[in-house]
C-alpha cells in the first residue's frame, strides 16, 4: 500500500539526507511493513512540489511498549530503490 503524507521541510531534508530513519505519525491508516510512504515537501503550510520515497521496515505501535503516545505509531524508513 502506498500512503501520502505531508512532511515539513526541516524533516524532509534529514529523511532525504538519510539522516533521519524513522517517522512518528497518527496510527490512523494501517500502516505495515513493505507500505510505501511519499512524502510530500510542505513549507510553511505549503507544497513545495519536492517528493520523496520510502519503506516501511518496521512498525512500532503504542500497544508495544510504554514510549509512544496512545494513538501513534513509529515507522522506520528504508530508502526505495527508483527505477
Amino acid at each position: 500500500m502506498t500512503h501520502d503524507l505531508k512532511c515539513a521541510t526541516r524533516w524532509f531534508e534529514r529523511a532525504a539526507d538519510n539522516s533521519k530513519q524513522f517517522e512518528l505519525r497518527l496510527d490512523d491508516r494501517s500502516y505495515a511493513v513493505g507500505d510505501e510512504l511519499v512524502l510530500h515537501e510542505y513549507d510553511e503550510g505549503h507544497p513545495t512540489g519536492r517528493t520523496l520515497r520510502r519503506r516501511v521496515s518496521c512498525v512500532v505501535r503504542h500497544t508495544d511498549g510504554p514510549w509512544l503516545m496512545t494513538g501513534h505509531v513509529a515507522l522506520g524508513l528504508s530508502p526505495v530503490e527508483e527505477p
